[in-house]
């Protein structure tokens, strides 16, 4: 069920991300072939002052004003365009506050205009749309961005389409379209990879461990923020923006990790560097993650300063879609206050507005706090019907984000595979295909004559009985590709080939200790031999319903065969037994719902510890035995039960 989800606001500035990227050389020159050709030589140094800006703004500053004294009103546009451009950058960037970005912006959209130079109009239109992220106007920052990317492709602009890509990302991101986001995000690392652009791929990087931290998928958010924060340094780069939201980003994987003191360090240096740029989203990001911890740490008042400064500065900024999120913050902290009637309305308002666009995570924040008002104010009716909408919209939610966690991982899971035997399995399904279609081609030739008389009912029938060993024969063939694709054709879970391809690939890059278990249901055969495997059937797949519930959306779980499971869930040993009980009590704490009646279903689980992916991959087989020998031992002792031993 979600917890205080306070990093959710923070994707909404610092959605930085990519894909695996090979190491980069320290001060790679950036590529601009596009802008290159747009520039003459005695132009050159403006070109080259702006791609500095981009990347180490501070550092162009002294460029800049060199050029500015000899730029004149009569200049050609693209000279203009590339001053205002790197002035753009380093304003957005300035500790001053940034006063003068939007009258940069105003400019560089007034000289496309004048000029009608295409790539001058669609620069500032790209800006147009990052502010409107900025504003979380996030259906007209789409439109806009759609037509920058369409432009800058027809152009031949990569560097801006890459950067619209990115920021359409952003978008999809914020409304939980975590595929698309990734999709986009794949689309722009392509590009920036290929022009050296590796503050950029920093970014995407950052972005997309900030998409995995929205699926819950913790470990795999930190391993590509720890990608980004190499790249960023390695390269030596100086962008208070980019280093902040690294910072951000990283408390926000301390507090899942529960590594508070970490925390303190990286949000303390987010705050410092947040106030030194004009980036409004970025400040709020800064101010909720600060009345989060100090709400993690029982400072109620200072947690109420934090989150009001965070809503004045919404209506500073006349930003209505802000507030909501300011609001939830202040209602937690008087709840902590014990002011739950202050609490209960300040949240309700927030609930409303989160409810009206969608929000889904934040508005079961605010419902949970209404709950929990309303149990203080001792209205427990009310107290009940707001923790039972808290749980079932909770439950859906968190159903939805590991879809796509699944998808995804499905995904990776395809490209490992071995290509001949997929390509094999589809060509021998399209034959199939073909086949049943020419034979049902043939069928209607049959029914005609059966019109004619008695014995084409008699061929009818026999033809029919062929075409549907054929169709049974084309299920069972797609049944065998889904398996070799890693997933269970039942349940829906991985299968055993997925946890072989998991702990070659992904297992070994997980540092905390993990715990294996392995899961067998009790009595399955006395379920099957008297109520029948369509029965049996029903209960494994609740039974991996109900697992899948229980466990985190980055523990792996798999059908090993028949009625037995395994999990992998990361955990300190000192509360491995924890997490076992709590499964097993998810598992066992109503009857399973069958064609034939609710039925008791009991389950026996047996567990082993290893001290970090890499100790797991490499004693798998043994901590499986261990993990077996345990579940035996519960069997032995009258089963429904767990048992923990320990591992490598």
């Amino acid at each position: 069920m979600p917890q205080r989800p306070h990093a959710l606001f923070l994707v909404f500035f610092c959605l930085f991300a990519g894909l695996l990227i090979p190491a980069a050389p320290a001060k790679a020159e950036i590529l601009q072939p596009y802008l290159q050709a747009q520039v003459s030589p005695v132009d050159q140094p403006y070109l080259n002052t702006y791609l500095k800006a981009t990347n180490c703004p501070y550092r162009a500053k002294d460029q800049l004003r060199q050029l500015e004294q000899s730029l004149k009103p009569e200049d050609n546009p693209v000279r203009q365009a590339l001053y205002l451009l790197a002035s753009l950058q380093i304003e957005l960037a300035d500790m001053e506050g940034g006063q003068q970005a939007e009258l940069y912006l105003a400019q560089l959209a007034a000289l496309g205009k004048q000029s009608q130079i295409a790539w001058i109009e669609a620069e500032a239109r790209y800006y147009q749309g990052v502010n409107l992220v900025d504003r979380f106007q996030l259906a007209d920052a789409q439109s806009t961005l759609l037509t920058v990317e369409k432009t800058a492709r027809a152009l031949g602009y990569d560097a801006l389409q890459a950067r619209a890509l990115k920021w359409l990302g952003n978008v999809d991101a914020d409304r939980d379209h975590f595929q698309s986001a990734l999709a986009h995000y794949h689309q722009a690392y392509q590009i920036f990879n290929q022009q050296n652009d590796f503050m950029q791929v920093a970014k995407l990087l950052s972005n997309i461990s900030t998409v995995y931290m929205r699926m819950e998928m913790w470990s795999k958010a930190e391993e590509y923020l720890v990608r980004a924060i190499e790249l960023y340094h390695a390269n030596q780069y100086s962008q208070p923006a980019t280093e902040a939201s690294l910072h951000i980003n990283a408390s926000l994987i301390d507090k899942y990790f529960d590594r508070g003191e970490r925390r303190q360090v990286h949000l303390r240096e987010a705050y410092k560097l947040a106030e030194q740029t004009s980036s409004y989203r970025l400040k709020m990001a800064t101010l909720l993650n600060l009345a989060d911890i100090q709400l993690d740490l029982a400072q109620s008042r200072e947690a109420y300063k934090s989150a009001s400064r965070c809503l004045i500065m919404s209506y500073r900024n006349q930003d209505e879609k802000g507030t909501p999120y300011c609001n939830v913050l202040m209602a937690s902290a008087l709840l902590q206050m014990g002011q739950p009637d202050q609490a209960k309305s300040l949240a309700m308002v927030a609930a409303g507005k989160l409810d009206e666009r969608d929000d889904r995570k934040f508005y079961l924040f605010a419902t949970k706090i209404i709950a929990e008002s309303y149990e203080a104010l001792g209205d427990y009716q009310q107290a009940l019907v707001n923790y039972k909408r808290y749980m079932e919209e909770g439950r859906e939610y968190l159903i939805e984000a590991r879809r796509q966690a699944q998808q995804i991982l499905q995904q990776e899971l395809g490209a490992e595979l071995e290509e001949n035997e997929l390509t094999l399995l589809k060509a021998e399904n399209a034959l199939q295909t073909a086949r049943i279609a020419a034979q049902n081609a043939r069928e209607n030739v049959w029914l005609l004559a059966a019109v004619v008389g008695t014995l084409g009912l008699y061929i009818l029938y026999g033809q029919y009985s062929r075409i549907r060993r054929r169709h049974h024969d084309l299920a069972k063939s797609h049944a065998e590709l889904a398996i070799r694709s890693g997933q269970d054709v039942l349940t829906g879970l991985s299968n055993r080939r997925f946890v072989e391809y998991w702990l070659r690939t992904k297992a070994t890059k997980l540092r905390q200790p993990l715990m294996v278990a392995v899961l067998d249901v009790d009595h399955f055969k006395m379920i099957n031999d008297t109520l029948g495997h369509d029965v049996g059937d029903q209960v494994l797949v609740e039974l991996a319903a109900r697992m899948k519930q229980a466990l985190r959306a980055d523990d792996m779980l798999a059908r090993w065969g028949g009625e037995e499971f395994v999990a992998v869930m990361r955990c300190e040993p000192k509360v491995a037994r924890q997490r076992l009980a709590a499964l097993q009590q998810a598992i066992i704490e109503r009857p399973f719902e069958t064609t034939v009646g609710e039925r008791e279903i009991t389950v026996s689980i047996g567990a082993a510890m290893a001290t970090s992916g890499e100790n797991l991959a490499a004693h798998w087989e043994s901590l499986l035995k261990q993990a077996d020998s345990a579940l035996y031992q519960v069997k032995h002792n009258g089963r429904n039960g767990y048992l923990m031993t320990e591992g490598q």
